[in-house]
């Protein structure tokens, strides 16, 4: 079976002779194979030796042909290249003579010999050398394209449409190039290989492009010599200690990526990341250890520890390497023994304490210039002799609690100091540590004077009420305490004070003092009066608020508890009251029982204030009724309800009186209204008529409610007669503002009544 092109919907040989009928837009065409030329006719006597090809024209729309030329391969000494093309092929009419003679080949169909004319045509766009040609297809691939399609149309007369392509664009993707390990050498160390990971992004450089596609047959040359520079750039540029600490930084990434894109400019690529790893082995980048070495000091009874903490940093790796890399845990033992002998060995103890810091700084030197030598850096040094007055530099803490005895003779209080303090240079203190004094002990006794000696000159009630309370300018017994015991301690120690922190604790007077101050105490009194009356009790309630300014030693010696108090104090009021006439005592209104509050309260605040130095606010004073006013008042309520029901009674009365009289008159108005409506203007004249209208009105108007008395009519009759206190005038006689009982009916209308 022949093989069938793409072309053979354009143009096709056939086996029919031209005298064949064709359909609409075919013809065939005859060619002599002797000379391909066309014939235009066959002639009986002719020699000719006739091929057909039936050629179909593009005035139907489904003789258009499609096809691909592929990998056309283009290349000079130094570059290669390949190129594809996509074309469409018609035939206008009146070129199908034109088009079968060029496409003839007698052992060729058309489409091969189509292929052969565009591959030759693909290879000409070369002829002026292949860089131009991919500048130029870079540049605008249409028009490389039009120029065969012009072509086409002038060898063949085939209108062709042309779309080029570069096989090596397709092929032109990121790369990656890794390895897990690589062997590589430093600057300056290349006793030995270090091992390192990378993984290295390669893209196309857009800027050079053309030379990506023209080196593109090259690309398997790309990962080794992304390998090899980047083993030259380690070899050159980088030094051990930045391949150990600062493999990834910026510097050493860009510099690779500079050293790689100028490799790689003759591909068209460049890096676009980079990530470099390493795995030295045996290395401390930072290393820290605690070091005590114990000595002795001259003229100082037993030996003393010399704590040291130090952190080392790796500088210079390769230093490190060639000093054979020592352990550092036992190379810093080693030196600071040495060194730390060396310097104490004729230090007596107070040089030590005081001025230890000549030998920590001798100490240091001499450790920065060993670990230089081995490629560290001390990062730290924290040199401190185990001598229990160092910490004394740090912030620490006094606490000490005391019993005062007060300006009062014989009563104490009791306070707690918690002072935080510091002492930044002990030679402020050297005349206390030479004789190895116990300074904190010192200080607590300086806190102890100082409170023992202030509150000495002060009152119990000022201690206790104006602690840490007082009104207007005055300073607190906490303030001006706080300001002394600050003061004596820089004075006496050079010190740095930071807080102290003072707290009252409680005393068992104190204790006794609360325990009386939570209760709220009734009291009631029962008043036999002398004056041969009945029996009146008052009742209300007292809690004690604190000690009487001047009552602190008559409280210290109190002995009764507030149960005792309390019956004291009804024996007092009792006592007092007795022989006062009833009417005086026994209230019946407002004004009356504010007075006898007054009293009261007077009598009880000065009794207990008197007897037992307490200062107590009496509050709920009452009476309660006497038999005979409860007797009286159950009279007065029988008679009331008597009353009510005696309005009821007649209410019920009058109200079926009413109801009888309604009754007789609505019957009247009907039998009125009923003759009134069979009379006529006929049978009666007007003035009867006006006579009926008039009595059926007057027997209406009769139906009017009856006289009985409203609810509030009788609220009203209940109420208290005109002498009674009004809630006003109960107000100003408690000393309240009016506009505080002013009801709701007062307000709305601007505090005027109705």
């Amino acid at each position: 079976m022949s093989q069938v092109y793409p072309l053979d919907k354009v143009i096709r040989r056939s086996e029919e002779q031209g005298t064949a009928v064709r359909p609409a837009g075919e013809r065939v065409v005859m060619i002599d194979a002797r000379y391909g030329t066309h014939l235009p006719k066959k002639s009986f006597f002719s020699r000719a030796d006739p091929r057909y090809y039936v050629v179909s024209t593009a005035d139907d729309p489904s003789h258009i042909a499609k096809g691909r030329i592929a990998a056309v391969r283009l290349q000079d000494l130094e570059h290669t290249v390949s190129v594809s093309a996509e074309y469409q092929v018609r035939c206008r009419a009146g070129n199908e003579v034109r088009a079968a003679v060029s496409l003839f080949d007698d052992s060729l169909a058309p489409g091969a010999v189509l292929d052969k004319h565009l591959t030759r045509w693909i290879m000409e766009l070369g002829d002026r050398g292949i860089p131009l040609l991919v500048h130029n297809y870079l540049a605008d691939p249409t028009a490389l394209a039009a120029k065969i399609s012009a072509r086409a149309m002038g060898d063949t007369g085939l209108d062709i449409t042309v779309r080029l392509s570069l096989d090596a664009e397709e092929g032109l993707k990121t790369a990656v190039v890794s390895r897990d390990h690589l062997r590589v050498l430093v600057r300056d160390y290349q006793d030995e290989e270090q091992d390192l990971g990378f993984r290295i992004t390669i893209e196309i450089d857009e800027a050079a492009r053309p030379a990506a596609i023209l080196q593109y047959h090259r690309s398997s040359e790309i990962e080794p010599l992304v390998v090899r520079e980047l083993l030259r750039f380690f070899r050159q540029q980088v030094g051990m200690q930045t391949f150990c600490t600062e493999l990834n930084s910026a510097a050493v990434r860009n510099g690779l990526a500079q050293h790689l894109d100028l490799a790689l400019t003759p591909f068209g690529r460049k890096v676009a990341a980079c990530r470099l790893t390493s795995k030295p082995s045996g290395l401390l980048f930072f290393d820290e250890g605690q070091h005590d070495i114990a000595c002795k000091l001259h003229e100082y009874p037993t030996p003393i520890v010399i704590s040291n903490r130090v952190q080392m940093t790796l500088k210079d790796v390769a230093l490190y390497k060639a000093s054979k890399m020592p352990p550092l845990k036992e190379w810093r033992q080693k030196k600071l023994e040495q060194r730390v002998h060396e310097e104490l060995f004729s230090a007596q103890y107070i040089e030590v304490l005081i001025r230890f810091q000549k030998f920590e700084d001798n100490i240091r030197r001499y450790l920065d210039e060993e670990a230089a030598a081995i490629g560290y850096e001390i990062k730290q040094l924290i040199t401190i002799p185990d001598l229990e007055p160092i910490k004394l530099k740090d912030p620490f803490t006094i606490d000490v609690t005391g019993t005062f005895e007060t300006r009062l003779t014989n009563f104490h209080v009791k306070l707690q100091a918690v002072v935080t303090t510091r002492i930044a240079n002990l030679e402020s203190v050297e005349h206390f540590l030479n004789y190895q004094q116990n300074v904190p002990k010192l200080m607590e006794e300086a806190i102890l004077a100082e409170a023992r000696q202030y509150l000495h000159g002060t009152d119990p009630q000022r201690f206790y009420m104006r602690f840490n309370y007082a009104d207007g300018n005055e300073r607190t017994v906490e303030q001006e305490l706080t300001e002394k015991i600050r003061q004596r301690l820089i004075e006496r120690f050079r010190c740095e004070v930071i807080e102290v922190v003072l707290k009252v604790v409680d005393t068992e007077i104190i204790e006794r003092l609360r325990s009386f101050q939570e209760r709220i105490c009734p009291f009631v009194v029962p008043i036999e009066t002398l004056n041969g009356w009945e029996t009146i009790t008052f009742r209300g309630n007292f809690q004690v608020e604190g000690v009487d300014e001047n009552g602190w030693h008559r409280f210290q010696l109190l002995t009764v508890g507030i149960n005792d108090i309390g019956a004291l104090l009804e024996e007092h009021i009792h006592a007092k009251l007795q022989a006062m006439p009833p009417a005086s005592i026994q209230f019946t209104n407002p004004r009356d029982h504010l007075t006898l509050e007054k009293v009261l309260t007077h009598l009880a605040e000065k009794f207990v204030r008197d007897q037992f130095g307490l200062a107590i606010r009496v509050t709920n004073v009452r009476r309660d009724r006497t038999q005979q006013e409860a007797e009286a008042t159950q009279k007065v309520l029988a008679e009331r309800a008597a009353a009510l029901r005696l309005v009821e009674a007649k209410i019920k009365d009058e109200e079926s009186a009413e109801t009888l009289i309604n009754k007789a008159k609505v019957d009247q108005i009907s039998k009125l209204t009923a003759r009134r409506s069979l009379e006529t203007d006929d049978t009666m004249n007007d003035d009867f008529l006006e006579e009926l209208d008039r009595k059926i009105v007057e027997t209406r108007e009769g139906l009017a409610p009856a006289s009985i008395p409203t609810g509030t009519e009788l609220q009203r009759a209940l109420r208290p007669g005109p002498g009674a206190m009004s809630l006003e005038q109960f107000a100003e006689l408690s000393g309240m503002n009016r506009d505080a009982v002013q009801t709701p009916k007062e307000v709305s209308n601007g505090g005027e009544s109705e």
